[in-house]
């Protein structure tokens, strides 16, 4: 059984970490060192990130899944002892005492069947992952963009403020 969720892995709350975390990273670094490339900025918000937490235990559930259906036994196996007597009754003295052991066997073709809705879920797995990964990328270089411009805007506020007056009248 696969959870579909009707809300988003990333919100405006992510997008403003993954803004926070890109414009510490940007200007953080010296004149020497290289900004970071998209993909490290990527793989730090994706680290950063609540849904990846989410996603962790979404495989931890299909990996024990996956090894549940690979048992002997469909489920774990029961031990039940009961016993009887007719005192309250007619007490005659008769006893009687039952053991029981139960080994759930799979039902022929459900076995096949569970594997078959496992792999299902995990491909619908691996697609959301990727999904939400793409969409963190895509916010990722839109803030990147965002975080370029900033600095050029900045770059230019400055040249202007060291320029003469009379230099930046034109001709």
């Amino acid at each position: 059984m696969f959870i579909h969720l009707n809300r988003p892995f990333l919100g405006p709350w992510h997008a403003c970490g993954v803004a926070v975390l890109l414009l510490v990273s940007t200007t953080a670094h010296s004149q020497n060192d290289a900004p970071p490339t998209l993909a490290a900025s990527l793989e730090a918000a994706w680290s950063l990130s609540p849904s990846v937490r989410s996603l962790q235990s979404r495989q931890a559930e299909l990996n024990a899944r996956q090894r549940a259906s690979e048992a002997f036994l469909s489920s774990p196996p029961s031990v039940t002892l009961t016993h009887r007597n007719d005192r309250p009754a007619s007490n005659l003295g008769l006893r009687e005492y039952e053991a029981e052991l139960g080994l759930p066997l799979w039902n022929p073709g459900v076995r096949s069947a569970t594997a078959a809705q496992i792999t299902a879920d995990r491909t619908a797995f691996d697609n959301q992952q990727r999904s939400a990964k793409l969409a963190l990328a895509a916010q990722v270089r839109e803030l990147a963009v965002n975080a370029t411009l900033m600095a050029l805007e900045r770059d230019l506020a400055r040249r202007k403020l060291h320029v003469p007056a009379n230099e930046m009248r034109v001709g």
